[in-house]
């Protein structure tokens, strides 16, 4: 190993490749994939079906299961389900939106 290289532990190296994959756009598989139709199909195949889940909290309420066993539970459990189908919704129109924009930019 070369004396001017500075050891980061394999757990602190994971650590940083998970959140600039995850959380950082710019470092992202997405942000930096060409900007094929391919890629736009692979992207609706993966999250289109996931964003549907956007609709478990209005069906919940909309169902009045509120006073069935487990409601704390059921609420935050189709709330959560509904905040990350927003989240693969917001993906699916970024990237349809960048795949439509590349054109402009081209």
């Amino acid at each position: 190993m070369d004396e001017q290289t500075k050891y980061t532990p394999i757990g602190e190296r994971i650590n940083q490749d998970v959140i600039h994959d995850n959380f950082v756009p710019k470092y992202s598989a997405l942000a930096t994939a060409p900007r094929t139709k391919l890629v736009l199909v692979g992207v609706w195949l993966i999250f289109a079906p996931w964003s549907l889940s956007v609709f478990a909290f209005p069906a919940w309420v909309i169902t009045g299961a509120f006073g069935t066993t487990g409601g704390v539970t059921d609420f935050f459990g189709s709330l959560f389900a509904s905040l990350f189908g927003l989240l693969a919704f917001l993906i699916v129109f970024t990237q349809t939106k960048r795949y439509l924009s590349r054109d402009v930019e081209d």
